[in-house]
C-alpha cells in the first residue's frame, strides 16, 4: 500500500477513536497515537489504567492491525497467564487472548492480523468496511476480551 494512503487512512482511524473516546472513557482511553502506531490505555473495573493495547496499523484498512497486550510502562509485553481473559461460558470457556511464539498475548479475534494469518479461510475481506471492520468495534473487541473486574491495579 502506498505510504501516503496508509497515512491518511492511520489518521481516520486516529479521529474516529478520539470521536468514540468519551463513550469508551470507562473502558479504554488513547494513550499515544504516532504513525502506525495506536496505544490504548484498559482501564480495570475500579482503579484506572491496567494495561495496555498497542495496535500496529501500517496497512489499514487494507489488513487488520496487528494486537498485543502490553505493561502500563510498555516494557514488556504481556503473556496471556498475565491478561484475565473474559469468558463467554464459565462451563465451557474459550480463550481468546493467545500467545505469540515469543510469549506476548494477542487478541484471538476476527478483525485482528494474527488471527487473520492463523485462519486465513475466515477472510479479513468478509468484515472489512463493515461495523465489525471499524477500528472502534476492534478495539472494543480487544477490551471486551480482558476480564477487567480482576484487573487490580497497573501490570508493569
Amino acid at each position: 500500500m502506498d505510504t501516503r494512503v496508509s497515512v491518511e487512512k492511520f489518521k481516520h482511524a486516529v479521529s474516529e477513536l478520539r470521536s468514540a473516546q468519551d463513550v469508551y472513557s470507562k473502558v479504554w482511553e488513547i494513550k499515544f497515537t504516532v504513525y502506525p502506531n495506536i496505544l490504548i490505555d484498559i482501564m480495570s473495573g475500579s482503579s484506572g489504567p491496567s494495561l495496555t493495547l498497542a495496535l500496529n496499523l501500517q496497512s489499514w484498512d487494507f489488513l487488520p492491525p496487528a494486537a498485543a497486550y502490553m505493561s502500563i510502562n510498555l516494557r514488556r509485553h504481556l503473556s496471556s497467564a498475565e491478561v484475565p481473559a473474559s469468558v463467554d461460558d464459565p462451563a465451557h470457556p474459550i480463550r481468546h487472548i493467545v500467545e505469540d511464539d515469543r510469549g506476548g498475548a494477542w487478541p484471538c479475534s476476527p478483525g485482528f492480523l494474527q488471527y487473520h494469518i492463523l485462519y486465513p479461510e475466515d477472510s479479513w475481506q468478509l468484515i472489512r468496511g463493515t461495523d465489525r471492520g471499524t477500528i472502534t468495534w476492534i478495539v472494543e473487541r480487544a477490551c471486551n476480551m480482558v476480564d477487567r473486574k480482576r484487573l487490580r491495579g497497573p501490570i508493569i
